[in-house]
């Protein structure tokens, strides 16, 4: 499939998958229940890797957003207090989508 395929795949599931990561328990799901207001740090879902062979869809907190859309190769340091959030999700055959875990990263 292609970028713009895969977005418009994704753009059609998720909500869904946002409404399966804020199902969880009040004290589980704090961030789950802010992430959707947080900025996205691409354009659409990243092809899968390392995350056990997953697409991903990356959003960042306002506290680390710019230090996080800087790129470097090395040496990033996110202010205290920056929390990522990836959206995971796998495509099965005929396009058949497999919601995955939601991962946050907090800067502490």
């Amino acid at each position: 499939m292609s970028h713009e395929e895969i977005g418009v795949l994704y753009q059609c599931f998720l909500a869904k998958l946002v409404e399966g990561y804020q199902s969880g328990t009040e004290k589980d799901s704090v961030f789950a229940k802010q992430y959707t207001d947080w900025k996205a740090a691409a354009t659409g879902p990243a092809k899968p890797g390392v995350h056990s062979n997953r697409y991903l869809m990356t959003y960042v907190n306002s506290v680390g957003f710019d230090a996080y859309v800087e790129y470097k190769p090395s040496g990033v340091d996110f202010p205290m207090g920056t929390v990522i959030a990836k959206e995971s999700f796998k495509i099965r055959k005929k396009g058949k989508v497999k919601p995955g875990p939601l991962f946050f990263m907090k800067k502490v």
